[in-house]
């Protein structure tokens, strides 16, 4: 697992300690060598990692896009050269105002004006 812990703690995984199947690597995805290392010695790819929390990306849009966008094409492009299987989470803030409830995969995104920066998180999970 490779966290950055910028919304997180250690804490929420303390109960993981010494389980033979997980480690943690203190870094972001944006660290291509790190990733590197860990994707060649994964099974499976499981990416998660995204800038969350409404005040991060509503003060930091352009960092919240860096981190999504540039992080999945680095996790994405890593996975490919070793030839390894990525799950890609998204969010369901990518059906933004969408009105339909429940979400179905294939529904429309609609989201709100440029001007607002709310939706750089959905634009950059789609």
């Amino acid at each position: 697992m490779i966290d950055d812990l910028s919304t997180g703690c250690y804490d929420n995984i303390r109960h993981l300690r010494g389980e033979d199947r997980f480690h943690l690597t203190v870094s972001s995805i944006l660290d291509v060598p790190t990733l590197s290392v860990l994707v060649e010695q994964a099974d499976v790819i499981f990416h998660l990692g995204a800038a969350v929390g409404v005040e991060k990306i509503v003060t930091n849009p352009v960092r919240t896009i860096e981190t999504n966008i540039l992080g999945g094409h680095s996790v994405l492009t890593t996975a490919t050269r070793y030839n390894k299987l990525c799950l890609l989470a998204s969010t369901s803030e990518v059906y933004a105002k969408n009105s339909k409830v429940p979400f179905v995969e294939d529904d429309d995104s609609v989201l709100g004006p440029t001007t607002k920066s709310r939706w750089s998180y959905a634009c950059s999970r789609e």
